[in-house]
């Protein structure tokens, strides 16, 4: 869920994206719309209200006339809507927008949570006014926690995300087996809390923009469009080539289960798409094992979101550290997120990076199973392509176990001594030949594990140096 959520520390200090900005001020936009009524002769899924059309688009151009005459008055002034730099609804609710429901959701007085939410971010010197008080409209009312389909809202304003299908239809691999039948006939979201939800029933809704992509989707449609004629008509959440980060294959469409019967023939028409060849099937029969290629090299200028799992990193002292340090620090900060050991100092270390810092638990970070599923799940929740194990040996044992593609961080030591013992070549050998790549801290450390397995290894060699800029 990190693609809402990466850099906490940015998201939550406006600081951090303008510099000097001295206030914000918010917007929401009312996106409630008739809800037509399925097709009755054709299999459509269901997606959500706030994806049938661009809302987004009516709220930036809203407040982009809002920030109009303070850029002509010479001052700062960044639309932020839809995007990670903010945490929208705490901004919302700060300003006396609207209350927290227990769905999470935050409601606007009169209106409801069918809105979505943006700001004005500006230097310039606004007359600041205390925010009114919100009373919470919500009472003894707990429509929204009796009505989840999963039992996610676990209590007033807690969501277990991994309970929730807005979250599963969006997360990576199968979906899980435990939740289908809740899933029911949906392709993307679920609105069932805010559905039966009193004050989003006040106002009469209106009726959709012609031309929007709506509430129901052909299902055998999805299957036979490519995916250029799948984002022109679905692109709001169909996101197959939108963005690297976010799931390779296309929000609800490849997945290993299909809509139900509830509106047309379901599994069966699917089925029957399924059979039919084409360039590139989009299965809702079992997936096969995911591939671990990598779609690009290890030693090319691109820059896959990847996770860096080592037991050296500041503010611990020493060469390893700060090798890592100095490396990881030059690499775009939304494509990093590090898996490191807890140490003195660390809080206010990780509240200086750019990039997400999760410590663990234990002291050390040991290569057993335990570590391997708790890489796999910050790999599913951060969204990441790649693994980045710190050193091959003993750490890069887990790679072979791992559900996402590895590489391996080769310093020197783990190759020459230990490298040429047997058992120990043997353990080295099998991380090195599962790796999609190393990075070497020298030619030297490369040529001794492309020697101990008998192959040469994709890489990339980055050897210590001195930073200029800030020794002299």
């Amino acid at each position: 869920m990190q693609f809402t959520y990466r850099n906490p520390a940015r998201s939550t200090d406006p600081a951090r994206t303008m510099p000097g900005a001295t206030a914000l001020v918010v917007g929401a936009y009312d996106y409630r719309r008739t809800v037509p009524p399925p097709p009755e002769h054709e299999p459509v899924g269901r997606v959500a209200a706030y994806s049938w059309d661009d809302h987004y688009a009516v709220l930036r151009a809203a407040l982009d006339r809002l920030a109009a005459p303070l850029r002509e008055a010479g001052h700062r002034a960044m639309v932020l809507a839809d995007e990670n730099n903010l945490v929208d609804r705490a901004v919302a609710h700060r300003a006396g927008l609207g209350w927290w429901g227990k769905s999470s959701n935050l409601l606007v007085p009169g209106v409801g949570s069918l809105v979505v939410l943006g700001s004005v971010l500006t230097d310039a010197p606004l007359v600041i006014e205390p925010a009114p008080e919100v009373d919470d409209g919500c009472g003894a009312c707990t429509k929204c926690l009796d009505e989840c389909p999963t039992g996610a809202i676990i209590g007033p304003g807690v969501v277990d995300g991994r309970r929730c299908l807005a979250w599963l239809l969006q997360a990576e691999g199968p979906f899980p087996v435990e939740y289908r039948v809740a899933l029911g006939d949906r392709l993307y979201g679920c609105d069932d809390c805010q559905d039966v939800c009193p004050p989003n029933m006040i106002r009469l809704r209106r009726p959709g923009r012609p031309g929007a992509a709506g509430a129901w989707v052909p299902v055998l449609e999805l299957l036979e469009l490519d995916d250029d004629a799948l984002m022109a008509r679905y692109g709001r959440w169909y996101g197959q080539r939108r963005d690297r980060r976010r799931r390779p294959d296309g929000a609800g469409v490849d997945r290993d289960v299909g809509p139900s019967d509830a509106h047309g023939p379901g599994p069966r028409g699917v089925g029957g798409a399924a059979a039919r060849p084409r360039p590139a099937a989009r299965r809702c029969g079992p997936r096969r094992p995911r591939s671990r290629g990598r779609t690009r090299p290890v030693g090319s200028d691109a820059v896959v979101r990847h996770l860096l799992v080592t037991n050296d990193f500041p503010p611990k002292i020493g060469g390893i550290q700060n090798y890592l340090w100095e490396l990881w620090r030059r690499l775009p900060p939304d494509d990093v997120v590090v898996h490191t050991t807890p140490y003195e100092g660390a809080a206010a270390f990780d509240a200086e990076q750019a990039y997400t810092v999760i410590r663990s638990p234990e002291p050390w970070l040991l290569p057993q199973p335990l570590l391997a599923r708790r890489v796999d799940r910050l790999a599913r929740e951060h969204e990441v392509e790649l693994v980045v194990i710190d050193p091959a040996v003993p750490a890069g044992l887990i790679g072979p176990h791992l559900s996402v593609p590895y590489a391996t961080v080769l310093h020197g030591a783990e190759v020459t001594v230990p490298g040429r013992l047997p058992v120990t070549r043997t353990l080295l050998n099998r991380v090195l030949r599962h790796a999609v790549g190393v990075v070497a801290a020298g030619d030297y450390s490369l040529a001794e594990a492309e020697r101990s397995l008998g192959r040469s290894l994709e890489s990339v060699v980055v050897p210590p140096g001195v930073d200029t800029e800030r020794f002299v």
